[in-house]
């Protein structure tokens, strides 16, 4: 698996940063909101990447 992290334009004529988690396959298994800039989205991945093991799983 691998993130993947780009811009997108948006309504706002701003381009937003995103990111995607993508399978060894290539196919999209996650996605997040926009961010403002491309430390804000490294940091979102990298909290991602230090909870993950331990997050628990809830049904709602």
């Amino acid at each position: 698996m691998y993130f993947e992290i780009y811009q997108q334009a948006s309504e706002k004529v701003r381009k937003e940063w995103r990111w995607r988690l993508r399978a060894k396959n290539h196919e999209i298994i996650a996605s997040g909101e926009s961010y403002s800039s491309r430390a804000k989205v490294l940091a979102a991945i990298e909290l991602i990447k230090s909870v993950t093991a331990r997050t628990k799983i809830v049904e709602g």
